[in-house]
């Protein structure tokens, strides 16, 4: 996946801890940045393999919002194995 265009690669080098800040104001103004990004989607769509552990903001998604997400995620994987369509 190619994320070179995405906007956290062009923000200033003190900026690029926001997404991996403990402080709330530079994950929000993080996940702000990632609202208008042109890699948005795959990046959130990647994000939901990272270990649950992982803190980072992605794809403007918190680490709460993926674990969300990907618990979502399986329980449709698994009503369809459940419940095959023919």
């Amino acid at each position: 996946m190619d994320f070179s265009r995405g906007l956290c690669t062009t923000v200033k080098p003190a900026q690029r801890r926001y997404w991996t800040s403990s402080d709330p104001g530079e994950r929000e103004a993080a996940a702000h940045m990632c609202a208008g990004c042109p890699v948005r989607q795959p990046c959130a769509d990647w994000s939901l393999a990272l270990p649950a552990s992982d803190p980072g903001i992605y794809g403007g998604l918190s680490q709460s919002e993926r674990v969300r997400r990907r618990r979502e995620w399986l329980i449709q994987i698994a009503a369809q194995v459940r419940n095959p369509r023919r």
